[in-house]
């Protein structure tokens, strides 16, 4: 049984399982393919297509927010490297404000008028494509053949699957590690090797193949511009210095002594100060450093018989393609090529002539390598082959559309290239004689969240299918697949009831946060919203046409969740789902257009004629779904509600006022060291 079929068993870990405001749905066995398109210049006739609209009222369950565009002026400031209130040009030596920030200005999203906030038609379209592409078993699309996955366990305990790997590419403590300079000629880069401590007579036992410089303040003497590990603004640095090797009273090497720049004599020595990153978060001004040494590289080693190391151009790919913000920082690297600059130290692992692994730390990142080793694995290796791009077209594709790239095969116009949406989700607009709409009471007042930062997908451990939650034995990116393990599903958010704004905010003494639960102005991680309280309403509409009884059936479940009608389903939209927020309440009305009775008569009584119609189905669109579905799938469940895949989807999309909300909230830090296997949703309280 392939693994991304196996994961939908029930499986019940022995070890404390990971906590989580997420998880997934699994993956289907297989696709299901959509019926034959119909061309968008005419309107199939009568119990063939239908045409129409649902009538859709959405009340919120929890707080809701949308940020709002925007404005020109805002924009422009923006792109000129300036704060978006003032036009005052950002600071160069610290971090700006984040509230005068573009990107963290508040407001709702709306259309003029600050007060009457407005969900975006584009918001409430991906929510509802999103969730068609579960229900139907569409593909899993588009997923990145980029970045490329690395890895880096420097000091990871020894029940770690990634502690064997890493250890077998830089040896034990990094002993393989070698230092050197790069050099780029005729389209390639090559290293060459700089001088090691044991060729000028001060090799010690254990001593790596350059130097390490302990950081202390008598650095910052000789180095007036040094940034200490701990400091607040540290960021990787450079240095030509000169140095020295001090020895004890038998004469063996004990120490490195940084001298002034204009030092000289026959024991002093030149070499290249890196200071690489100090391993510690953004914001994290209460926590000191764990990195206590710097690196020191020798200069060139210029001996008769030493030639410069070609790097792997396939390294080279990988490195770019797997790119993080940390190793754009320009200075000191580069934004596009990170440490791959003429003459920059680098520290490598060479096999023969040639270099694979390389990075700008001793400690660096190396890749996850596929199975037969050519090269990184990408998120798309750890998708089933049956659930990529394909050229029939599924449920989702069908209803919402797609654009595919171009190929000589393909010509303007042609299905297999694009495919026009047969569905239009209008904006949704706020309900009329709602009074205190907001959160805080205010439209004026704005509210910092706890930090909402990015997916982590390093946390291997859930975001690829698991058979054991026993550390040793966990799936990671350089496992085979699909033998052992593959992509865990559809990511969604746990509904968390209904916070209140006190439950939103951020903890005293938490990353950019004092003890007395003010948030650093400066932060980089916080930013600012205004959301809407629980239980406003809104109206939007959601327009089709063309659709046979099936598509109609599938658009139709993916709006009304038509499942155990003693429990209520809500939708998830807009920011902070980790936190709670988003919660929505769709109930939609069908209406249907006879097109022969709408283009027959012009006028009616009151306006335009336009040809509605009774809805009246001799089956029910959302059973004839089901149905196929059911059967595309090879399922032996009656209703889709029951199959493995839809009951965990539904039990995640569960509304409850009061939930237990111990296992959906954000793991500690602890529980990622410990790689804990986030459980089954349906063992989820």
């Amino acid at each position: 049984m392939t693994p991304w079929v196996e994961q939908v068993r029930r499986e019940r870990f022995t070890r404390r399982a990971g906590v989580a405001p997420y998880n997934f749905v699994p993956l289907p066995e297989r696709a299901v393919n959509a019926f034959e398109l119909p061309n968008h210049d005419v309107y199939l006739e009568q119990g063939k297509g239908y045409s129409g609209w649902f009538e859709v009222e959405l009340e919120t369950r929890s707080p809701v927010y949308v940020r709002g565009m925007l404005t020109m002026p805002q924009f422009l400031r923006q792109e000129a490297g300036q704060y978006a209130d003032t036009g005052e040009p950002l600071p160069e030596h610290e971090n700006p404000e984040f509230r005068r920030l573009a990107k963290n200005v508040p407001d709702f999203f709306c259309k003029g008028d600050p007060d009457a906030p407005v969900i975006p038609g584009s918001s409430l379209r991906g929510m509802l494509r999103s969730l068609l592409e579960v229900i139907a078993a569409s593909k899993l699309q588009p997923v990145n053949d980029k970045p490329r996955m690395f890895f880096r366990a420097v000091a990871a305990p020894t029940n770690d699957p990634l502690k064997e790997p890493y250890s077998q590419v830089l040896g034990p403590n990094g002993r393989d590690v070698c230092a050197g300079y790069l050099r780029y000629d005729e389209g390639n880069w090559y290293i060459w090797p700089a001088l090691t401590p044991a060729s000028l007579g001060f090799q010690r036992r254990g001593e790596k193949n350059y130097l390490q410089v302990r950081d202390a303040s008598a650095l910052k003497q000789v180095i007036p511009d040094l940034k200490h590990f701990d400091a607040t603004d540290y960021r990787p640095q450079y240095y030509h210095v000169k140095f020295q090797v001090t020895h004890d009273q038998r004469g063996r090497p004990n120490g490195v002594t940084v001298l002034a720049k204009n030092a000289s004599g026959p024991n002093v020595h030149d070499g290249l100060l890196v200071c690489t990153g100090n391993m510690l978060e953004t914001d994290s001004s209460n926590t000191r450093s764990p990195r206590k040494k710097f690196a020191l590289i020798l200069g060139y080693n210029k001996g008769e018989k030493v030639q410069p190391l070609r790097v792997s151009p396939q390294a080279i790919s990988d490195y770019l393609d797997s790119l993080t913000p940390f190793q754009k920082q320009s200075p000191p690297f580069d934004e596009l090529m990170g440490c791959l600059k003429d003459k920059r130290p680098v520290f490598y692992v060479a096999h023969g002539r040639e270099v694979r692994y390389f990075g700008h730390t001793p400690n660096f990142r190396v890749p996850a390598l596929i199975q037969n080793g050519s090269r990184a694995s990408t998120p798309l290796d750890f998708v089933p082959e049956v659930l990529r791009e394909s050229t029939a077209a599924d449920l989702a594709e069908s209803l919402f559309g797609y654009v595919k790239p171009a190929t000589d095969k393909t010509l303007q116009g042609d299905k297999q290239r694009a495919y026009a949406s047969r569905v239009t989700v209008g904006e949704a607009v706020l309900e009329d004689k709602q009074a205190n709409i907001w959160l805080l009471g205010n439209q004026q007042d704005t509210l910092v969240p706890k930090i909402l930062a990015t997916p982590k997908a390093t946390a291997f451990q859930n975001y690829l299918v698991q058979r054991t939650d026993d550390r040793r034995q966990l799936k990671h990116y350089g496992s085979t697949t699909p033998k052992e393990t593959m992509v865990r599903g559809h990511k969604l958010y746990w509904h968390q009831g209904d916070p209140v704004a006190a439950d939103l905010r951020p903890e005293p003494d938490s990353p950019g946060m004092d003890e007395r639960g003010h948030v650093d102005e400066r932060s980089t991680q916080h930013t600012q919203m205004k959301p809407l309280r629980s239980g406003v309403k809104f109206k939007f509409k959601v327009h089709f046409e063309n659709l046979n009884m099936v598509e109609l059936g599938a658009l139709w479940w993916a709006l009304a969740l038509p499942a155990d009608p003693q429990k209520e389903y809500c939708h998830s939209l807009g920011m902070g789902k980790p936190l709670g927020l988003g919660a929505v309440k769709l109930t939609p009305t069908l209406h249907l257009i006879n097109r022969q009775v709408r283009y027959e008569t012009l006028f009616a009584e009151d306006g335009w004629h336009d040809g509605e119609q009774a809805v009246n189905f001799e089956a029910d669109p959302r059973e004839q779904f089901e149905r196929y579905v059911l059967q595309e799938t090879g399922a032996s469940e009656t209703h889709l509600k029951d199959t493995p895949r839809i009951e965990r989807l539904l039990k995640m999309m569960e509304w409850k006022l009061h939930p237990g909300l111990s296992e959906k909230q954000y793991m500690s830090l602890e529980g990622y060291q410990q790689r804990y296997v986030l459980p089954d949703p349906l063992d989820v309280e």
